[in-house]
């Protein structure tokens, strides 16, 4: 964990939190690789959904939401 020089970063990396404001690396490093990518391009932003921990066709339990690379928001079920 080299790459983030604040402790408290790689605290909450090490614990697999997630939280507004993270990057795109960040929630990688958290989480790993989604398990599946949607990417919706807009005017002035680009809006990523990465979903995570697939339970079915298209059902995952998780799902984080970023626009331009930042966490904006996510859900899990």
């Amino acid at each position: 964990m080299e790459r983030y020089n604040d402790p408290q970063i790689v605290d909450a990396i090490m614990q697999r939190k997630v939280w507004q404001g993270m990057t795109r690396q960040q929630l990688v490093d958290s989480w790993g690789e989604p398990v599946e990518t949607a990417q919706k391009v807009q005017r002035t932003k680009v809006v990523e959904t990465c979903k995570y921990q697939q339970t079915g066709r298209n059902r995952f339990k998780s799902r984080v939401v970023l626009e331009n690379g930042t966490v904006t928001g996510w859900q899990q079920n």
